[in-house]
């Protein structure tokens, strides 16, 4: 049988079946998250990582605040994806 957190186990990354981001929460509240978050809404997080590419595909407008640059690196828009989908591999 195939779990949910397989895949993010073989690519040591929080992603769905299909590889997309996922936040670092548990999958019960993912997916109240997948219910209830609309492209009307905005976000301000403290700390960038997986949840800004989550939530990225999903508001109208993420604002992250982090220190630490490696994560900024992974989560700021790039000229091949503004959406910030850039995160490795």
């Amino acid at each position: 049988m195939f779990f949910p957190f397989c895949r993010s186990y073989k690519e040591n990354r929080p992603v769905d079946f299909a590889g997309n981001p996922l936040p670092w929460l548990p999958y019960s509240l993912i997916r109240i998250l997948d219910e209830r978050v609309t492209n009307e809404m905005r976000v301000f997080e403290y700390g960038a990582g997986y949840s800004t590419l989550y939530f990225a595909d999903r508001v109208e407008t993420v604002v992250s605040i982090e220190h630490v640059e490696a994560c900024l690196l992974y989560t700021s828009p790039s000229p091949r994806d503004q959406r910030g989908s850039g995160m490795p591999g």
